[in-house]
């Protein structure tokens, strides 16, 4: 059933029902005369309203002279139309339960037409037309394709489908069909979410990529290219025995710059001019800084 946005805010139907910017589905049962389709268009006189010539709709009854009237003319009224009895200071009365049990025994048809008691379906009595609009579907008004009672409405639409929700995640504003917010979150930037290498770091899913620079359960390749894989916090003990670490040689502190992966500097070594003479290097170097404390000394006599 198809429907229409108005300048009060609320999605109608041609059925007379209209659905609230809050979801709620509104079909409120006939309180005028005209507000009931009557199956049959003779009714009888005694059930019939003078002013309005339709069956009371909530009668009162004249205390002067016992005439019925609906409700919803008497608000203007002074006088009785038939007998002119003032009404000022006089209550109007209720009519005998037989008149009401006998008004709520006609047939009326349901408003909603989609109901299996609407328009082309069965009568009932308009006694029971208010209890079953409550329970008779109407069309979801998100949507997705369901017939839903009005008083169903409330837990329909935080089930619906095809409502839209926003997005749980802080400092996200997307706003979708409850059926497609799954695959959202799934991707949404702003969701926390835990780390995937296992170090229970939780951020937002935008800030991951930063985080796993850092993460020190991230597994990444020895850095000296030695082949090996480990996690980043194992990097530091790894460095040490690694075979591909560029080490310095160890006559560096008598003048040799040469520097080689750890496994290639045995061979190195053995071939270092500078290593072999290291002892005698280191020995005039002791003698020279000697004589030059000694040569200071004498001067200062």
């Amino acid at each position: 059933m198809t429907g229409e946005w108005r300048d009060d805010g609320n999605f109608h139907y041609p059925d007379g029902s209209f659905v609230t910017p809050d979801g709620a589905h509104h079909h409120p049962a006939p309180s005028r005369t005209s507000d009931f389709e009557y199956v049959e268009s003779n009714h009888d006189e005694e059930l019939t309203c003078s002013i309005c010539l339709s069956p009371f709709v909530d009668p009162r009854t004249c205390a002067a002279c016992g005439h019925c009237f609906c409700l919803a003319h008497t608000p203007t009224l002074t006088n009785c139309p038939l007998c002119r009895a003032s009404w000022t200071g006089r209550p109007l009365l209720q009519p005998a339960r037989l008149v009401l049990n006998m008004l709520d025994r006609l047939l009326v048809r349901c408003p909603n037409a989609r109901c299996d008691r609407g328009r082309t379906g069965l009568p009932l009595q308009r006694g029971d037309l208010a209890s079953h609009i409550q329970q008779c579907g109407v069309p979801c008004a998100a949507g997705c394709g369901a017939n839903v009672a009005p008083r169903d409405v409330a837990t329909h639409n935080t089930l619906c489908p095809a409502a839209f929700v926003t997005c749980n995640s802080h400092d996200c504003n997307h706003i979708a069909a409850r059926a497609a917010m799954p695959a959202h979150e799934a991707t949404c930037p702003a969701a926390v979410v835990s780390c995937p290498h296992g170090c229970r770091h939780r951020c937002p899913r935008r800030e991951l990529a930063a985080h796993d620079a850092l993460c020190p359960e991230v597994v990444i390749a020895c850095p000296f290219g030695c082949g090996v894989s480990l996690p980043r916090r194992d990097v530091a003990a790894h460095e040490t025995p690694c075979s591909l670490e560029a080490v310095a040689c160890p006559s560096a502190d008598v003048g040799c710059v040469h520097s080689a992966p750890r496994r290639a500097l045995a061979e190195h070594v053995s071939s270092c001019e500078l290593h072999r003479d290291r002892r005698v290097i280191l020995l005039e170097r002791a003698l020279e800084a000697a004589q030059q404390r000694i040569m200071a000394g004498v001067q200062q006599l």
